[in-house]
C-alpha cells in the first residue's frame, strides 16, 4: 500500500461527507517515532510505548514463523479545504515480540523525509552498506527481514531489504509512482537492488 491507496481512501470517503464537515478515522499516532524502530531489537510494549494501541491486530502463521501484525491507521477529511485532509498509515510485524518489518505511508508534508530515488546509481552491490545507502536516498519507508509476509517488499530478495517510495505528478495530472528495493547481505552489505516506475492517469 502507498501513497495513491491512502489518496484513494481520501477520495472516496469525501463523497460520504457534507460540505464543511473534518472527519477523522482511525486514531493519530506520534509519526516522529518511526525513524527510532530498530528491525530485530524494538519490542511490542515499546511500539505500543512510541504509538499507542493499534487500530487491528492480526496473527498470521505460516512455514517459517508466527507473526504479529500491528496495523496503524488516520485518516482526516476536511470537506471544506481538501488540500487539509491527510492520512497516515504503518504497519508493524513482531516475530517472538522483536520486530520483523514494517511499513509506513503519509500524505502529509513533513511526515515523509527528503528522498532521492536517483542515489541508487550510486551505490555499489557488494560494497555500499546501511549508511550508504541512507547518505545516498534518506531513510527508506520501510525495512523488513527476508522472511515477512509484508507483502510490499515481495519483489526485494537479500536477508535485510528497504523500501523507497516516491511519486512525482506531471504536467499532464499523471503520477508517477517509483519504488526502490534495497537488498542485504547477512553482513549488511547490498548484493540487490530492484526498480520500477507505474504511471497512474
Amino acid at each position: 500500500m502507498n501513497k495513491h491507496w491512502l489518496m484513494g481512501m481520501l477520495s472516496l470517503s469525501l463523497l460520504t461527507i457534507l460540505v464543511g464537515c473534518v472527519t477523522t478515522k482511525g486514531r493519530n499516532f506520534n509519526f516522529a517515532h518511526v525513524n527510532s524502530l530498530q528491525l530485530g531489537q524494538t519490542t511490542k510494549q515499546q511500539a505500543l510505548e512510541m504509538f499507542g494501541e493499534p487500530k487491528v491486530e492480526k496473527e498470521v502463521t505460516n512455514d517459517f514463523n508466527d507473526f504479529t501484525l500491528f496495523q496503524y491507521i488516520f485518516v482526516e477529511i476536511n470537506s471544506a479545504r481538501p488540500q487539509d485532509s491527510g492520512a497516515r498509515l504503518m504497519t508493524l510485524e513482531f516475530v517472538d515480540e522483536k520486530l520483523n518489518g514494517y511499513y509506513y505511508s503519509a500524505t502529509y508534508e513533513g511526515d515523509l523525509g527528503t528522498r532521492n530515488l536517483g542515489g541508487r546509481k550510486r551505490i555499489n552491490r557488494q560494497s555500499s552498506a546501511h549508511n550508504d545507502v541512507i547518505r545516498e536516498m534518506g531513510q527508506p519507508d520501510g525495512k523488513a527481514y527476508y522472511t515477512t509476509t509484508l507483502q510490499i517488499f515481495d519483489e526485494g530478495s537479500g536477508e535485510e531489504i528497504w523500501i523507497y517510495n516516491q511519486d512525482t505528478r506531471k504536467e499532464d495530472n499523471s503520477t508517477i509512482a517509483e519504488k526502490t528495493l534495497i537488498g542485504f547481505d547477512r553482513d549488511g552489505v547490498v548484493d540487490n537492488i530492484t526498480s520500477s516506475k507505474t504511471k497512474v492517469n
